[in-house]
């Protein structure tokens, strides 16, 4: 070997270190926020092939829409919220996560098989059936109420209320939105989850969304139980958020399902 071709390849040597040690870096930082993610999201459970993850994304549907509501192409920050968040979690668990994306039924022309699995629900009681029925079955172990002006509410254990209410400018201009954010187990199938993202109006619901997918480390911070909601503010026009959404609280849930 001659002293050129040695210099080249302890060069290179000493270039490619820091590039390998980055790697080993960022594949262990990427494997630790997916380890925090599945353990606030508790999203498991195999269907078909060993180690696989089924999710499903129901939205709301524009047949359930009011006037105030931006809908005319359907319900189109829900579904930017859907892939917002379907992203992450491809990215986050890997190529065992199936996702599978789908309109609330009117009806609610649902079997049992249908909903025991791992479910996202973005959209509120009033435009999507399936958050409407879980929230019916919750009962008085829900803590939360939208009203029909949609404004949230919470009711504490000593009957005292906080009323998160939207301010809407404009039909073009939302003020104030928020969301409610809320993980809980499926009464269809305990092993599996319920996430809801239900906005007071529709861009609340991308809003939550976006800092469900995004704002990880303050999540972590200050949820620390097995059944959780989150109230989380933000604000917009009729195309995107104007401001990076805000975490307003954190609660914690105990469910008890109505049969």
């Amino acid at each position: 070997m001659n002293e050129t071709l040695k210099n080249i390849l302890e060069e290179t040597f000493w270039l490619l270190i820091p590039l390998v040690v980055g790697y080993l870096v960022n594949t262990l930082r990427r494997s630790n926020r997916a380890n925090i993610y599945k353990k606030l999201m508790r999203i498991t459970g195999e269907v078909n092939r060993p180690g696989e993850t089924w999710l499903k994304f129901i939205t709301a549907n524009p047949q359930l829409a009011d006037e105030s509501e931006l809908v005319s192409c359907g319900y189109v920050f829900e579904y930017r919220g859907a892939g917002e968040l379907g992203s992450t979690m491809n990215k986050l668990y890997g190529p065992n996560l199936q996702i599978k994306t789908t309109m609330s039924r009117v009806d609610f022309s649902y079997t049992y098989s249908d909903l025991s699995t791992n479910l996202i629900l973005i959209g509120g009681p009033f435009h999507n059936s399936v958050t409407r029925n879980f929230l019916e079955r919750m009962g008085t172990s829900w803590p939360f109420r939208f009203e029909p002006d949609s404004t949230l509410v919470y009711t504490d254990p000593d009957g005292n209320k906080t009323p998160f209410k939207p301010k809407t400018i404009n039909k073009e201009y939302y003020g104030e939105d928020y969301a409610l954010i809320m993980n809980v187990k499926n009464p269809y199938d305990p092993e599996k989850r319920v996430i809801f993202i239900a906005g007071c109006r529709s861009i609340g619901c991308y809003g939550g969304a976006i800092f469900l997918s995004q704002q990880l480390k303050e999540i972590r911070k200050k949820v620390p139980w097995d059944e959780y909601a989150l109230v989380v503010s933000c604000s917009g026009d009729a195309e995107d958020l104007n401001a990076r959404p805000k975490l307003m609280g954190t609660f914690p849930l105990h469910i008890r399902y109505d049969q």
